[in-house]
């Protein structure tokens, strides 16, 4: 692949801003891929063939929302900063958040938690309790029963 002076300037631009190695090596994966899908510079293609091979990711190569999200970044960066584009198709393409359990519940999510427990428990405890009871009376009378 030829070497594309926009994707060397991506890779000091990156550089300057201080992202870790893995992100800056991510970020040039994604450029050098949409310069082999379109044959081209990165900085000669137009709006429309960026558009183009974002729907291809997404459509045919079935790309999952954090991979698109990282594409988009790499490419948002590389266009509006590198090359000074403020185009909407890198709005557009965003990707939906992934539905994730909270990683920290709050206070208050904690108390309902416990309060929603501590009923159950409740519940269970006064179930239990009336088995134990039922089973200690039918206990006593098969004893009664046998004694007498």
């Amino acid at each position: 692949m030829p070497a594309y002076p926009c994707i060397t300037r991506l890779d000091e631009d990156l550089a300057l801003t201080g992202r870790a190695k893995s992100t800056i090596e991510e970020y040039i994966r994604y450029a050098r891929r949409l310069a082999a899908w379109s044959g081209r510079d990165p900085a000669a293609l137009a709006e429309d063939d960026v558009r183009t091979f974002l729907l291809h990711l997404k459509r045919d190569a079935k790309y999952k929302p954090n991979s698109l999200r990282l594409v988009t970044a790499a490419l948002r960066f590389l266009f509006r900063r590198v090359l000074g584009r403020d185009w909407q198709v890198l709005e557009l393409a965003s990707a939906p958040d992934a539905h994730r359990l909270p990683v920290a519940l709050t206070r208050q999510q904690l108390a309902k938690l416990f309060a929603c427990i501590r009923q159950e428990y409740v519940k269970m405890g006064s179930i239990c309790g009336s088995f134990q009871r039922i089973w200690d009376i039918r206990r006593s009378r098969s004893r009664r029963a046998i004694c007498t």
